[in-house]
Formats: structure tokens, sequence, C-alpha cells
């Protein structure tokens, strides 16, 4: 299998979200591989974190804004001609539209990794896009790559990697760090703390979560919510503290945006819910810390949460059973515990970093194996480099 020298790994934005933590993630490991590694993205918070050993471009990616795109297309050319990666691995759609000049001029092979479930109706579209612009597809489930294939997806492009996650970076927590944690937050130790890291965007269901809140509330008084997120500018932030107010639960409901260090989240907190689908980065971040998981059961597996093992999956978003479930967990701790370990044993067996990194690795390496003896950087006076008055 050939070798990985250098990847290029293009994504929508540097925001503190899933996708973007996935792909940082896998950064720093291929740099620890001694892989040269490069990212370029949309500006955002995250950017000021990236360790130094990996190179960043800052420039706004958009696949369906002309403009945008002919911008990036462009930097993502030009970067490429600079750092001369093997390959290039994106993360969304948008990164894949606006990585095609590259990969038309310079003849550079893309993984494009499918981070999304979807509809039934958008499995064709999206089906037709990969087909058309990758060279091999990453999707996180056996689900979501036969309905790819169904819709019109070469199975031999197709390779399923489960997400993962440093567990090493997310341990259990100890009485004395979770002491420590909620004095930091300004949280009592009697306080019930329910704990939700979410991209506060429309769709994420966060809304039945503070619904659920209130029921809850009626059981434990001292119950604490805390809602950790980047607001994506849609307008649900908004929505969200007008109904924290309405409801006068703003001394007990608290967000925080813009937050890097989400462990001391994971310390201070009792039970995990992400009540819009029980899966994802976050989820498995606060499993490999040691909380119990509330949310709705994923329509694809792999389910990452076992239900009644690891958590309680739901079969809807419906605060009356969110709060059931959640209201449960807070009256039997020991229970909850129990299920937190569970959790944290499933991350360490299934879903961890090491495995994603390993399986990501050798797709690089069949897809270069596949691309053999047509490396692009040795061919001189491309029209790449004329239009862009680099020397060849």
């Amino acid at each position: 299998m050939m070798q990985i020298q250098s990847v290029l790994l293009v994504m929508k934005h540097f925001m503190l979200a899933g996708t973007e933590r996935y792909t940082v993630n896998l950064a720093r490991s291929l740099a620890d591989l001694g892989i040269e590694v490069t990212i370029l993205a949309g500006p955002g918070p995250y950017l000021p974190h990236i360790p130094f050993n990996i190179k960043t471009v800052a420039v706004p990616i958009d696949g369906s804004n002309r403009q945008i795109k002919n911008k990036a297309s462009d930097v993502i050319l030009q970067t490429a001609l600079k750092v001369k990666p093997q390959l290039i691995h994106t993360q969304c759609r948008n990164s894949l539209i606006c990585s095609q000049k590259a990969r038309n001029e310079l003849n550079l092979p893309i993984v494009s990794s499918e981070h999304l479930t979807y509809n039934k109706k958008d499995f064709s579209f999206v089906a037709g896009q990969l087909e058309k612009f990758a060279d091999k597809v990453i999707t996180i489930g056996d689900g979501i790559a036969g309905n790819f294939v169904r819709y019109g997806l070469n199975k031999d492009k197709i390779n399923v990697i489960y997400n993962g996650v440093d567990y090493k970076e997310f341990p259990l927590t100890t009485i004395k760090e979770k002491l420590k944690a909620r004095k930091l937050l300004n949280l009592k130790h009697s306080d019930k703390i329910i704990l939700c890291i979410s991209r506060i965007v429309e769709g994420k269901e966060i809304d039945k979560l503070i619904e659920a809140f209130v029921l809850i509330k009626q059981s434990f008084l001292q119950a604490k919510l805390l809602i950790v997120g980047d607001d994506q500018g849609d307008g649900t932030l908004k929505i969200i503290k007008k109904k924290i107010e309405s409801l006068g639960l703003t001394d007990e409901v608290r967000i925080y945006t813009s937050t890097y260090d989400i462990r001391i989240f994971h310390m201070a907190a009792d039970v995990f819910c992400y009540p819009a689908i029980a899966k994802g980065m976050a989820v498995m971040e606060a499993m490999s810390s040691g909380l119990p998981i509330v949310g709705k059961k994923p329509v694809n597996k792999p389910d990452v949460v076992e239900d009644k093992i690891s958590g309680y999956l739901l079969n809807s978003s419906d605060h009356r059973e969110i709060a059931g479930k959640i209201i449960l967990l807070l009256q039997n701790p020991e229970k909850s515990r129990e299920m937190g370990m569970e959790g944290r044993k499933a991350i360490i067996k299934n879903f961890n970093l090491d495995n994603v990194v390993s399986k990501t690795v050798s797709v690089y390496g069949q897809l270069l194996d596949e691309k053999a003896g047509n490396v692009w950087y040795d061919v001189k006076n491309t029209k790449a480099m004329k239009e862009l008055s680099l020397p060849s």
C-alpha cells in the first residue's frame, strides 16, 4: 500500500461542532503519524485551537453561492499547489463541490465523508453528487451506505467507518473533579445537572428539551439545564432565549456559546440529553465521560447508545417522554452510574478514534494504489500553474 505523506482536509467552517471536532481529531492523529496535514475551512471559533503542527487556511466555503464557490475553489487549488497533498478529504458536500477545480486540473483524488443521514427523497440527489464528484466515500453506518448504493452510488466507492472519539481525552469523572467543575460553573453540589451539547440551530429539538425541563423541575427543584453550543445565526438562539424567559427559567437554564473546553461540563453533569438523535460526536464524548444518554432512536444503525444499557432511546422528541426518562435517571443514581460505565465500554470497544484513523488511512492507501503512477505534481507547466503564475 502506498505510503501517505500529505493530506488536504476541507470542511465548511471552523465551528465548534461534531463534524469539525471529528476533522480536527483526525488531523491531529494523522499528524502524529508523521503525515503533513492542512485544513481548509471557513473562519470560526475553533481556528485558534488547532494544534500548531497542522496548517490551516481560512476561506468561506459554499457550493451553492457562485461567488463564494469560485473564490473557495481557487484557494483550494492554490493551497494544493503549495502543500502538494496526495489527496483531498472533504467533510461535507459544500467542500466537495468547491474541491472539484483542484481535482480536475491537478488530477487530485477525493475522499468524501458523509456525516449526515437523509430522508429517502434526498438520497438519490446526494448519491448522484457523490458518484460524480468523489473517488471514495466514507459513511457512518451500513444503513446509510445501503441507501446510497440503492440510489446509484457505486458500492466499490463506499467505506463504512463509524465515528469515534479519543476516549483518553474524556475520562471518567472523579468526585473531586465533579465538585471542582460545579464550583467553577457556580453550581451547587446538590444540583441535578442535565447537559445538552449541540449546535444551536433549527432541527436540534432544543425547545423540546426546555419543555421537558419544566416537567423535570416539578420532581427536582434543584435541577439545572446546561445548553452548550455555537449559535448558527438562523434565529434559533433568540427563539430559545425567549422561550426560557417566558417559562420563568432564566436562573435554571444556562446557555454557553463558543465554548471550546467542553470537558468541564461533562464533569459537572449527571445526565446527557440530545433530543434530536442519540448519536454523533457530542453523544460519544459524553458516553466516554461516563454519562448516561437520553435521546431519540436513530433511524439507521449503528445505535451508539444501547437502549436500557447505556441510556434510553426514545421513539420521538416528545417532551413528556424526554422528561420521563431523565427523571428516571435522576431518581436512580446507581442505575445512571451503571449506564454511564456501559457507555464508556462501548466507546472504547466500538467507537474509538484509533479505529477511525486506522481505517481512514487504509482508505487513503487503497485510493492511492488505484491511482498509482498518476502523481499530479510531477507534471510540469500545468494549466493551473500558468493561470496562477506559480513556478512549475
